[in-house]
């Protein structure tokens, strides 16, 4: 797991699917740093749907920007036995449950504990 994490990093996006506490969670690995803008994405767009005090958006922005910025900086040594890289960043991510999923359509970004992760595959499930 610890390798496809270090590949999102490096800008290799690829789809996987996650085992995480008996729940499977389907999406596109990515890196930290693009979890962070996409996430500050999605809070300008919450903004411009918002009225009156818009203020805590562009602290957020800021946040997840600050976020993304740190995690873009961390290098990891592949022979260090502990590892830098803690999470998991989904985008268009979706949790499966039988024959249903959540969100039912498009999908939302996911960030979990690597360590949470009892089984992973590489590829989308998708409806067939």
């Amino acid at each position: 797991m610890l390798e496809y994490i270090r590949l999102a990093e490096a800008g290799i996006e690829q789809g996987i699917t996650l085992s995480v506490g008996g729940s499977l969670v389907t999406g596109t690995l990515v890196s930290g740093q693009k979890f962070f803008d996409l996430l500050g994405k999605e809070i300008l767009d919450a903004k411009s749907k918002s009225i009156g005090d818009t203020q805590i958006y562009e602290n957020l922005k800021s946040n997840y920007d600050y976020f993304g910025k740190m995690l873009s900086e961390v290098k990891d040594n592949p022979d260090d036995p502990v590892p830098l890289r803690n999470y998991v960043h989904l985008m268009s991510a979706r949790m499966l449950f039988g024959n249903h999923s959540v969100p039912t359509s498009g999908g939302m970004l996911w960030r979990g504990k690597v360590q949470a992760v009892d089984a992973f595959f590489c590829g989308l499930i998708t409806k067939g």
